[in-house]
């Protein structure tokens, strides 16, 4: 993620729009670790208590966006859920052809499914398990360390 790093401190949070289309914005000083950038209008799109000092990054547009820990094995747990869902739904696929058109599908999962794929996929499907737990736990310890 590019911009400026530094600490945000929340002012104030707003809650604007209804039903599906409301959401918060939390507005506040941003002081970049360099004490080179200090943006007193800067805003983050979570709700956060006034007070609260937040590890951001900060983009052109002064948007802030948290880094750390929590934010960031989150986001992997995510990638490594995607990927499962992603051979998951190929499988099925091959499935759905083998049961559907049996030639066919005897063709592609051959294809697919030949012994050395089959063993780079099963560890693959392991790695990402794996990670989606590992990440997972140490994202959900890091939002609740998080202020």
């Amino acid at each position: 993620m590019s911009g400026t790093p530094g600490l945000l401190t929340i002012d104030e949070c707003i809650t604007t729009g209804t039903g599906k289309q409301r959401h918060t914005d939390c507005h506040g000083v941003f002081r970049s670790d360099d004490h080179q950038v200090t943006d007193q209008f800067a805003a983050i799109g979570e709700s956060y208590q006034k007070g609260t000092v937040l590890p951001v990054q900060r983009d052109a547009r002064g948007r802030c966006h948290l880094v750390g820990v929590a934010p960031t094995a989150g986001r992997l747990a995510g990638i490594c859920a995607c990927v499962v869902a992603l051979v998951g739904g190929l499988a099925s696929l091959c499935g759905a052809f083998a049961t559907v058109m049996p030639r066919l599908g005897g063709r592609i999962g051959a294809a697919l499914w030949s012994p050395k794929a089959g063993r780079m996929l099963s560890r693959l499907l392991q790695a990402c398990g794996v990670g989606f737990a590992v990440f997972g736990v140490t994202g959900v310890i890091g939002w609740l360390a998080m202020p």
